[in-house]
């Protein structure tokens, strides 16, 4: 079987998504370990919350309840009905926990499948296959490709900066300092606060672009080509996103080989979730707990304290009702912004805030693996073709019982756009001819191909929540604060977007608090 390593996904395409678990909703607020938060290792917002979701998964939510709340007093009210709108891992979680606690819950499913944007893609590829450096160089490669990218830097300093890499890491490093010292001064949890309130008003451009009078760092603000150039080179082309948006991937080492895949593809998480489980207390079964086919339109509240969810089966027409003392919505907030949903103004207005990345992924089976007679197994190459960047099948993942493999263009921005809006037939027609420009063999040697477009996707509309300057401080706190009985969940509520991690970090976290309401 192989797989392909994209963005923590198998190239299957796996494509998986998903930010920010609130600091105000996390009840664990604790220092690390000493010695371990150190900004030039990896270090993610939610490494303060860690501790808590891991006693919740390896407990339950009530004897995290009891642990984090031991003076308070609590209400041993029976446990109540849930409808989770959203099969994807943050719903299932999050109704997976709530089950271990004597929850009734329910979940409604627009696809025919669960896993939401943790999507594997086999049907059509060889049996074996599915589909989930301009790197560190001197500055030859700069001046050759980008001349004038050291224009504004004073002349003492030209010959010392080796490259657009060196001088993208000698102008974030102080950013990046930045949050350590403010750790270190208010702790984790202040600092990462404050870290994030103060830089999420930029963009990368922005910040790349100019520069204050009182402001010590000699290396902004930038040439054009010297941003062109970075761009390029390390295809970058979301630098209007926020410029923490930004170095939270650099920061929490995200895309390193640090990262693993399961060996049948991502999908194969959210499939766990819906087995047969048996604890002490009970057995969880969740694949008799959803429905699938159903587009919910409305959520409002009833008068009795509970929620009246509305919807439709999408091959029918029939009219569904559902009832229940909570709900839980995890679908993306560009689905969830289309619905009737009994929320206050500001947290509707929020809902349509919040951008969405664009992202395609177009998957091409070759006859044998070409290659890897000139560039060996694994890595990418990142070129300014249409095509983004191309992946390679890993040297990790196991040989297929042929000579086949799975070649990935992998794009986000204006280009996942360009292919999102062709047929998948156009798709794979465009990307087969933008690589033959790489690999000449490539026209010879194609056989299949797949494409996944997020926002040509009815169930997505969008790969993941990618915020943009004043998104966070104006949209996303409102959102990632609970409002019983509705509340909200998924990727985009967690401080990893983008990310499976993120998606079921915010199941649990929507799971505890509404716990947590009905014990208080």
């Amino acid at each position: 079987m192989e797989s392909v390593f994209v963005m923590g996904v198998v190239i299957e395409i796996d494509i998986w998504l998903c930010h920010e678990n609130i600091l105000n909703s996390c009840p664990y607020i604790g220092s690390l370990p000493s010695g371990n938060y150190k900004v030039q290792n990896a270090v993610q917002q939610d490494d303060i919350c860690k501790e808590f979701y891991t006693n919740i998964i390896n407990e339950s939510l009530k004897s995290t309840f009891n642990k984090y709340n031991p003076k308070k007093k609590k209400s041993e009210k029976k446990p109540k009905s849930v409808l989770i709108v959203g099969a994807g891992v943050s719903g299932l979680a999050a109704a997976f926990e709530l089950e271990k606690v004597g929850y009734d819950t329910q979940i409604v499913e627009l696809q025919h499948r669960v896993g939401g944007r943790t999507k594997t893609l086999r049907a059509g590829f060889s049996d074996g296959l599915h589909a989930e450096e301009w790197e560190r160089k001197n500055k030859k490669y700069s001046t050759q490709f980008f001349q004038g990218w050291n224009d504004n830097l004073p002349r003492d300093k030209k010959d010392k900066v080796d490259g657009i890499l060196d001088l993208y890491k000698l102008t974030f490093d102080p950013v990046k300092a930045d949050l350590q010292n403010l750790c270190e001064e208010n702790g984790p949890h202040t600092g990462w606060q404050k870290w994030v309130e103060k830089w999420s008003k930029l963009s990368v451009n922005d910040f790349l672009r100019t520069k204050s009078e009182d402001d010590e760092n000699i290396y902004r603000p930038w040439p054009e080509i010297a941003i062109r150039g970075y761009q390029i080179g390390t295809y970058s082309p979301a630098f209007d996103t926020s410029l923490v948006e930004h170095l939270r991937d650099e920061l929490g080492q995200w895309w390193t080989k640090l990262l693993e895949t399961p060996i049948d593809g991502m999908e194969t998480i959210a499939k766990h979730f819906i087995k047969p489980h048996q604890f002490e207390s009970r057995a969880i079964d969740l694949s008799k707990k959803i429905i699938f086919g159903v587009r919910i339109t409305k959520v409002r509240k009833n008068k009795k304290d509970g929620v009246e969810v509305k919807g439709k089966n999408v091959i029918t027409g029939e009219d569904k009702c559902f009832f229940a003392d909570a709900a839980i919505l995890t679908v993306p907030l560009t689905i969830l912004r289309q619905m009737d949903i009994d929320l206050p103004g500001h947290y509707r207005r929020a809902l349509g805030y919040i951008y969405y990345q664009p992202s395609t992924k177009v998957a091409l089976q070759c006859r044998t693996r070409f290659w890897e007679k000139d560039i060996g197994t694994g890595g990418f190459t990142k070129t300014n073709l249409p095509i983004g960047q191309l992946h390679y099948p890993s040297p990790d993942d196991p040989r297929p019982p042929n000579k086949r493999g799975i070649l990935v263009s992998y794009t986000w921005e204006q280009d996942a756009l360009i292919f999102g809006s062709q047929t998948k037939s156009q798709a794979i027609d465009s990307a087969v001819r933008e690589v033959t420009k790489i690999h000449p063999e490539m026209k010879e040697e194609f056989e299949v191909g797949m494409v996944q477009a997020w926002f040509d996707d009815p169930a997505a509309q969008g790969a993941y929540a990618c915020l943009l300057p004043f998104q966070y401080i104006d949209g996303m706190k409102t959102l990632m604060t609970p409002k019983h009985p509705i509340y909200l969940a998924g990727e985009a509520l967690s401080y990893t977007n983008g990310w499976v991690q993120g998606a079921i970090e915010s199941g649990l976290n929507a799971a505890y608090h509404l716990y947590s309401y009905d014990r208080s």
